[in-house]
C-alpha cells in the first residue's frame, strides 16, 4: 500500500494543474451547497423568531373578519390558506436557490470526472508499462482510488473552511434565501454539512469507475506500439451517432404533450420541481448530444470564413468539427452557467417591470399617508381639497390576512374620475353599499369575479357583499410587509364601515393624495402641513414614484443570492474551461511540435488555443440562449400561477449580446492559462536550441 501511496502523490504532483483544477472544483462546489445550507437554515431560524415571517404559527393570531368565498350559484369556494399562499412562492425561491446550487455543485463534479478521464487516457503507456515490469492491474487501480480519495477528501475539507467566512459574508450584505428578512446570527447545520463533504468524496471516487475499467481491460502490446500514438488521441472520444439528436425534439414535445396534464394534477411547487429536474436532464442530454452539435457548427463556421480565414484559425475549426467531444465538456458547462444566468434574469426582469407597471397605474399618480394608531388624524394636518390637489380618505386595515378598507362613494368616484380611465369610472359608479372591490391578490385567493359574493363575518355578524369588479388600481394604500399581503385587500362603501369599525379606524387614517406633483410645488400650506405630518409618532408618508422604486429595488435585492450562486458557477466554468484547454495541450504535444516543425511560431501556437476559447465561449453562448430562455419562461410561468402577478416575459437583444459577449470573455480568459504555458515551454525550447 506504501507504493500505491507514493505513486498517486507523484503522480498527483506531476499533473499539478489538473489536480489543482480538480480540488478547487470540488472544493467551490461544496462550498457552494454549504453557504447555501447555512445560509437557508440561518434564514429559517431568524424568520421563526419572527412573529410575521413565522411559518409555523397560525395567520389568525390577530382577531380580524373572516372571509368566505361564494360563487352566484350560491356555491362556496375552496380558497388557498393566506399562510400557505405567502409561503409557497418563498419556497419557490428557496428551491430555485438550491437548484442552482445543485447545478455550481455539477460543474465541480465535471471538471474532475473530465480530469481523470484524460488523464488515465494519457497515463496508459506508462500504466501498460508499469503492468509489463510487475505491477498487478489492481495496484494501478488502487493507486487511481487513492488519488480520488485524496482530492475528495482535501477538496471537501478545503470546501467546508470556505463555507464559513463565505456565509458571514453573505449575512453581512443582507443576503437571504427569501429576502425578506436580516440574518444576525449562523445557525449552522453540521450533520447536513458533513453529508455534502461525504457525498463530494462519492463523487470523485465515482469519477474513476470508468477510468479502472479502462485500466482493467488494458491491452499492453497495444499501448506500447508506436501506432498508439496515432490512435492515443481518439481513444478516448467516441462520436455519437447523428440518431441520438433525435432525442431533444422528440423530448421537447413530449413535455408539451403532458405539460397540461401535469400542471393540473400537481401542486405549484411540485411542478416548478419537475420543471426543474427535466431541464436538469436536458443539461445532461446536453452533455451527451453536443459534440454532433459542435461538429455540425465547426464545419458551418468554417464554411462561412474559408476564404478569409488564418491557417491557424481552419485549424481550429477543424478540428472542432471533426473532434466535437474533446471541447463538448466546456462548451457544456458555459451553456449552464450562462444559461442560467438568463433564465434568472429573464424572470427577475418579468418581475421588475410587472411592480413598474402595477406602481405607474397604481401608486405613481398618488402621495400616500398612513396613521397606525387611532388618534392621530393625518388629514387635520393638511389643508382642504382643491381643484388641483385631491385628498380620498380611507379607514385603516382590518389585521392580514384579511385585509379590509372602507372609502367613500365621492372619493373613490374622484379618483378614478382623476385617472381619466374609463373602466374604472363604471367601476367607482357601481360602488354602492352591499357590493366590494377586490384585489387581484383577494380574488384568486377566493377564485372570485365579477357578481359573486364575499362573505364578511364581523363581531358575529355575517354579510354577504357582492363584487362588482377586481382591480389594483382604486385603493391601494401601501403597508409594511411581504409585497403579496399588501396587495390582498377589500374595499367597502364608508356607509358600512360599522361592519369592520371593531378592528378597523374609520376613514381619515389614510389618505390618497392625487396629483403630488402640484402637492410639490406649493410652497406653503401643503409643504408644511407634510413637514407636520412627517414629525408626528405612527404616521408615515411616501409618494407613489418612490414607493414603486422601492419595491422594485427589493424585488432585485431578493435575487441577490442568485447573482452570487451564478459568479462561483461562472469561476467554475472558467477553471473547467483552463482545466480541459491545458489538458489538450498535453495530449496534443505531438500535434503542437509538428506545427512548430512546419513553421508555425510559439505566437501562432499560442493563438491557435485562445481562438479556440473564444469558438467555445460562442458556442456555449448560443447554447446557453436556446437553455435560457424555457428556463426563464418556465420560472415566470411559474410565479404567474402562484401569484396572480400579471408577468409577462421579455426577451431583449441585449441580454442575449450579454450572454454571447460574456461567455466568450469568460471563455477566452480561461484560454489564456494554457496560452501563455506554451508561450514559456516555447521559449524554454527556443533557449535549448540556442
Amino acid at each position: 500500500m506504501r507504493f500505491e501511496f507514493t505513486m498517486a502523490l507523484k503522480n498527483l504532483w506531476t499533473d499539478k494543474f489538473s489536480t489543482f483544477c480538480a480540488i478547487l472544483g470540488i472544493m467551490l462546489g461544496t462550498a457552494i451547497v454549504d453557504v447555501v445550507l447555512i445560509i437557508d437554515q440561518s434564514t429559517t431560524q431568524t424568520e421563526i423568531r419572527q412573529a410575521r415571517h413565522n411559518q409555523h404559527l397560525s395567520v389568525g393570531l390577530v382577531p380580524t373578519v373572516k372571509f368566505r368565498g361564494v360563487l352566484a350559484d350560491g356555491s362556496f369556494t375552496k380558497p388557498s390558506t393566506a399562510d400557505e399562499e405567502t409561503q409557497e412562492d418563498y419556497e419557490i425561491m428557496r428551491a430555485a436557490i438550491r437548484a442552482g446550487a445543485l447545478g455550481a455543485f455539477a460543474v465541480g463534479a465535471l471538471i474532475v470526472f473530465f480530469t481523470f478521464s484524460v488523464v488515465v487516457e494519457r497515463r496508459k503507456r506508462v500504466l501498460a508499462l508499469l503492468n509489463s515490469i510487475g505491477g498487478t492491474r489492481s495496484q494501478l487501480i488502487r493507486i487511481l482510488v487513492i488519488e480520488a480519495i485524496l482530492i475528495g477528501l482535501v477538496g471537501s475539507l478545503l470546501g467546508l473552511v470556505t463555507a464559513f467566512p463565505l456565509s458571514a459574508i453573505a449575512a453581512i450584505n443582507g443576503i437571504t434565501t427569501t429576502g425578506r428578512t436580516v440574518i444576525n446570527r449562523l445557525w449552522i447545520p453540521y450533520s447536513q454539512l458533513g453529508l455534502v463533504s461525504i457525498i463530494a468524496t462519492i463523487s470523485a471516487l465515482l469519477a474513476v469507475l470508468r477510468p479502472m475499467w479502462s485500466i482493467r481491460k488494458l491491452d499492453i502490446c497495444h499501448h506500447l506500439s508506436p501506432r498508439y500514438l496515432a490512435s492515443q488521441q481518439n481513444s478516448y472520444l467516441e462520436r455519437q451517432s447523428a440518431v441520438s439528436l433525435l432525442a431533444l425534439p422528440l423530448g421537447a414535445l413530449a413535455y408539451l404533450l403532458f405539460r397540461p396534464f401535469l400542471r393540473s394534477q400537481l401542486t405549484s411547487l411540485n411542478f416548478f420541481l419537475v420543471e426543474v429536474i427535466l431541464l436538469c436532464l436536458v443539461f445532461i442530454a446536453g452533455l451527451w448530444l453536443v459534440p454532433e452539435v459542435v461538429s455540425l457548427l465547426g464545419k458551418f463556421t468554417r464554411k462561412i470564413i474559408l476564404q478569409k480565414a488564418k491557417a491557424s484559425d481552419f485549424l481550429v475549426l477543424r478540428r472542432i468539427e471533426t473532434q466535437g467531444r474533446d471541447v463538448a465538456w466546456s462548451i457544456s458547462a458555459v451553456m449552464l452557467v450562462f444559461g442560467t444566468l438568463l433564465g434568472l434574469h429573464l424572470m427577475v426582469l418579468s418581475l421588475k417591470n410587472e411592480v413598474r407597471d402595477w406602481a405607474h397605474n397604481a401608486t405613481d399618480p398618488y402621495w400616500f399617508v398612513y396613521s397606525r394608531n387611532s388618534w392621530a388624524d393625518p388629514a387635520e394636518y393638511l389643508p382642504s381639497t382643491s381643484d388641483s390637489v385631491f385628498v380620498a380618505r380611507l379607514s385603516q386595515r382590518t389585521p392580514w390576512p384579511n385585509s379590509v378598507l372602507s372609502i367613500s362613494k365621492d372619493d373613490i368616484v374622484e379618483l378614478a374620475k382623476r385617472s381619466k380611465r374609463e373602466d374604472l369610472r363604471h367601476l367607482a359608479d357601481a360602488f354602492e353599499p352591499g357590493t366590494v372591490l377586490l384585489s387581484t391578490m383577494l380574488a384568486k385567493r377566493y377564485e372570485l369575479e365579477k357578481n359573486d359574493f364575499l362573505e364578511i363575518t364581523s363581531s358575529e355578524r355575517k354579510r354577504r357583499f357582492r363584487v362588482i369588479g377586481v382591480s389594483d388600481e382604486l385603493g391601494y394604500v401601501p403597508t409594511v410587509g411581504p409585497y403579496r399581503n399588501g396587495r390582498t385587500y377589500a374595499l367597502i362603501n364608508s356607509a358600512e364601515h360599522d361592519f369592520i369599525q371593531t378592528y378597523a379606524a374609520p376613514p381619515g387614517k389614510a389618505l390618497i393624495i392625487s396629483d403630488p406633483t402640484n402637492l410639490l410645488r406649493s410652497k406653503n400650506d401643503w409643504s408644511f402641513g407634510m413637514r407636520k405630518l412627517a414629525r408626528t409618532p405612527g404616521v408615515f408618508s411616501i409618494s407613489g414614484e418612490q414607493f414603486g422604486r422601492i419595491r422594485a429595488e427589493q424585488t432585485e435585492n431578493d435575487f441577490l443570492i442568485f447573482d452570487w450562486l451564478l459568479a462561483f458557477t461562472c469561476l467554475l466554468a472558467g477553471i473547467g474551461i483552463a482545466n480541459q484547454m491545458t489538458l489538450s495541450a498535453h495530449v496534443r504535444r505531438a500535434e503542437i511540435a509538428l506545427f512548430g516543425t512546419l513553421g508555425m511560431t510559439t505566437a501562432q501556437i499560442a493563438r491557435m488555443f485562445v481562438f479556440e476559447g473564444l469558438i467555445i465561449g460562442l458556442f456555449g453562448g448560443l447554447f446557453a440562449i436556446v437553455l435560457g430562455v424555457p428556463l426563464g419562461k418556465t420560472a415566470v410561468d411559474t410565479l404567474e400561477s402562484l401569484s396572480a402577478f400579471a408577468l409577462r416575459l421579455e426577451l431583449q437583444g441585449g441580454l442575449f449580446l450579454f450572454v454571447l459577449f460574456g461567455s466568450a470573455i469568460l471563455s477566452v480568459l480561461a484560454s489564456a492559462i494554457p496560452a501563455s504555458r506554451i508561450g514559456k515551454s516555447g521559449k524554454q525550447r527556443q533557449r535549448y536550441s540556442d
